[in-house]
């Protein structure tokens, strides 16, 4: 009898450490959280997402520290709540300060009784995407802007479309 719990222990800490290696190996920065917000488990990409480690960030107080607005933690969390997951984009905020918007995933943890003991959190920073979304918005305007109306030989393209001009446009003699 002895001999099977000590097997039954061996087998469940192996799972446990596959559990941990896949999360680990994961590049989504993934996190949970008991219900007063303090990290259990982060794997390496949220350490490297936000410059913090579990131990550093609970000293600092906790999962809220690296939401750029309070309001918005009392809200995932209270949504969460409510309908046992929520997903959207939220501002966080790096240890150095800098921001950074991330797409993220929040899931309720139930013990086996079926208690609430806790939150799970998926987070991808898609502020690169979407600084590239808005440099290519501006540089469009830009373009917009500078070449509104222009001739090409013997057409004129205004707001995208083509109409036969001849060589006069807008009263100037382009010379063709």
């Amino acid at each position: 009898m002895f001999e099977n719990a000590i097997e039954e222990l061996r087998l469940t800490k192996e799972q446990l450490n596959r559990l941990v290696q896949a999360m680990d190996s994961s590049s989504d920065a993934i996190r949970i959280t008991d219900m007063q917000g303090i990290l259990l488990y982060q794997n390496s990409a949220f350490t490297s997402m936000f410059g913090y480690t579990a131990e550093e960030l609970n000293r600092s107080g906790g999962i809220r520290v690296i939401y750029n607005d309070p309001d918005m933690y009392h809200y995932v969390l209270k949504t969460t709540l409510e309908r046992q997951s929520w997903q959207g984009q939220v501002k966080m905020r790096h240890r150095d300060g800098h921001s950074l918007t991330i797409d993220m995933r929040a899931n309720i943890v139930h013990d086996e009784g079926g208690q609430v003991i806790g939150l799970v959190g998926v987070h991808n920073d898609i502020t690169p995407i979407q600084e590239a979304e808005a440099a290519l918005e501006k540089r469009l305007v830009y373009e917009s802007m500078l070449v509104p109306n222009f001739y090409v030989g013997g057409f004129t393209t205004r707001a995208g479309i083509l109409s036969e001009t001849g060589s006069n446009y807008h009263g100037r003699n382009y010379g063709c």
